[in-house]
């Protein structure tokens, strides 16, 4: 077939069509690599992924976490807390406690911004590569991990669940201190400061430190 300025069509159904089963089995593929597969042109190949499939390139993006001066000096005074409590309790104190950190992982560290751009159709949302995990560790290590599904956060129903799965594997990975004294350090997120929790860690018998003071909830 032949254009109205007698040039040949190369953006038929067909060829359009080949062209979005690529894409869609490889979203990160560059329009260089599609003009040499499809053995056109890199302008032919913009038009056709703007013009004809309505796809737009677009990227994961890491937001860096900014701390204001007040979330700096919180950090200090916790630390500061640690130590005293440390010198009060007598050295060991540091060993009895179990932290827990809620954090996004990525699934994938691209070398650069365009190495996480893909082809997606316009109004879609730019590619998901992170998910949560929750991570328990004491100075030794890690205890227990939990990964939440794509898409998704904790809430107050679900950390009580996590946290029961918590204490299986803390007993079984770490049976004498789970029968001796030990503390249990967290963030102040919504869900872990909801009265349901407050009510769950106190029937648990958690002594929960954080701040300047270690809390016995019981």
């Amino acid at each position: 077939k032949r254009s109205t300025n007698g040039r040949r069509k190369v953006r038929t159904d067909d060829f359009i069509e080949a062209v979005r089963v690529y894409v869609e089995v490889d979203r990160q593929v560059t329009m260089e690599e599609l003009a040499i597969k499809f053995e056109t042109s890199i302008n032919t190949i913009f038009h056709v992924l703007h013009d004809d499939l309505g796809f737009l390139i677009k990227s994961a993006r890491w937001i860096p976490k900014m701390l204001t001066e007040d979330h700096k000096m919180k950090r200090v005074r916790c630390a500061q807390a640690f130590l005293k409590l440390n010198f009060e309790l007598e050295l060991g104190f540091l060993e009895k406690i179990v932290m827990m950190d809620e954090t996004s992982v990525s699934f994938f560290t691209p070398e650069s911004k365009r190495g996480s751009s893909q082809w997606l159709p316009k109004g879609s949302n730019p590619p998901l590569k992170k998910q949560m995990v929750l991570s328990f560790f004491d100075n030794c290590g890690v205890i227990f991990q939990h990964y939440l599904l794509v898409r998704t956060s904790v809430t107050a129903a679900m950390f009580k669940d996590i946290m029961n799965m918590f204490l299986k594997k803390f007993k079984e990975k770490r049976p004498e201190m789970a029968i001796r004294d030990w503390y249990f350090h967290f963030d102040n997120a919504p869900c872990h400061t909801a009265n349901s929790t407050k009510e769950f860690l106190a029937k648990k018998g958690f002594k929960v430190i954080g701040g300047s003071h270690v809390e016995k909830i019981c």
